[in-house]
């Protein structure tokens, strides 16, 4: 069952109002997620699909720092094990034109009998302000956009969203050992070793402040020290001069000798301090697969913290093959949504595929 049906069944439709028009508290969110797109979209209509899921991911992210939260995750059956090991993904639902965000708690710990099991929150916390306090340190912390967000977010954001939409809860049993993999939607580099064989596929080029140009791929295909040559439409265009990763994202920034000229460049944008926008197409470029396209079934609650030792994910649909790592996922506005990392037939998953927020690369390796 995917993320999607899981939400569709244990959480029926209801009428509601979009996330990012709940009041003046997601207002001020909204706005910021205008001037967070300034260099892509700005208009209300074309930034409504990332400001609702902002206020959302927003709203959820707070509320797990609340009393009331961790106390109905417990009666629905999650055990101690979800607060270490769970992954809490909020997942969009698109009914009647309007998009509604429901919680999936995932707690890997649960044995395979367990029945979903889900419940409807208050709309009132007695410690909202604690938990708002705790999340703004964390999120304050995210470099670039994180005092932006901090100082755009009150409290009160999580009550409008909650007369907006209700705050539906889902607690299920189910592990995200999930297939990393994807690619950019043009025809993907390749890089091959000295004997010619093909290793990877790319994700997208780039410009780091820290190692020049280069391009991202997943660290498990690369070997240290050795030599790659990287062909775009079946051209060598430069050979690799170093390979930077990130064992925790399973990262790689192959760093190369000079600009190339990309044929058909896409992915020129990092979605960075907003999160995907789920009412548009978005696109991948496997080596297996092939041009596909994929749909956006959630993200981690997480995903607007950045921290060195976070893993954050967005899933879509099981998609992925084997072979297809290190390409990225990106969306019709052309951004740069995830990176297709950590992939093997072992850890495929019948629920979804998942992708490395592509902002906690971008972060890691301070690409522009």
């Amino acid at each position: 069952m995917s993320l999607t049906d899981l939400a569709r069944q244990m959480s029926p439709p209801r009428g509601v109002s979009p996330a990012s028009q709940g009041g003046a508290a997601s207002a001020r969110v909204t706005e910021y997620v205008r001037q967070r797109l300034v260099s892509g979209p700005r208009s209300p209509e074309s930034t409504a699909g990332y400001a609702d899921g902002t206020v959302a991911t927003v709203a959820w992210s707070i509320l797990r720092g609340t009393r009331a939260y961790r106390e109905a995750a417990m009666r629905l059956g999650a055990t101690p094990a979800i607060w270490r090991l769970g992954d809490f993904v909020v997942t969009p639902l698109r009914e009647g034109g309007v998009t509604r965000f429901v919680l999936l708690a995932l707690d890997p710990s649960l044995p395979p009998q367990f029945s979903p099991a889900a419940t409807v929150l208050p709309t009132a916390f007695d410690d909202l302000t604690t938990a708002h306090r705790r999340w703004i340190d964390r999120v304050g912390r995210a470099p670039g956009y994180g005092p932006a967000l901090a100082q755009a977010t009150g409290p009160e954001v999580v009550t409008e969203f909650s007369l907006a939409q209700g705050l539906q809860l889902v607690v299920a049993g189910v592990s995200l050992e999930t297939q990393y993999t994807a690619e950019r939607p043009t025809p993907p580099f390749l890089v091959k070793d000295g004997s010619g064989a093909t290793n990877f596929s790319m994700g997208v080029y780039s410009n780091s402040t820290l190692h020049g140009p280069g391009l991202t791929t997943a660290a498990h295909g690369t070997v240290a020290g050795a030599a790659y040559d990287v062909e775009d439409g079946g051209t060598v265009i430069d050979s690799v001069k170093g390979i930077q990763t990130n064992a925790v994202l399973d990262a790689a920034f192959l760093q190369l000798n000079k600009v190339p000229t990309i044929a058909s460049p896409a992915g020129r944008r990092f979605l960075s301090g907003v999160t995907p926008d789920t009412t548009l197409t978005h696109a991948f470029h496997g080596f297996v697969s092939g041009l596909t396209q994929a749909s956006v079934s959630g993200w981690v609650d997480d995903l607007l913290t950045i921290e060195p030792w976070l893993q954050n994910r967005v899933f879509t649909q099981q998609i992925l093959k084997q072979g297809d790592s290190g390409s990225a996922l990106i969306d019709a506005n052309d951004q740069v949504v995830g990176f297709a990392f950590y992939n093997s037939s072992a850890f495929a998953s019948p629920t979804c595929s998942a992708w490395i927020w592509s902002d906690s690369v971008r972060d890691d390796f301070q690409l522009t």
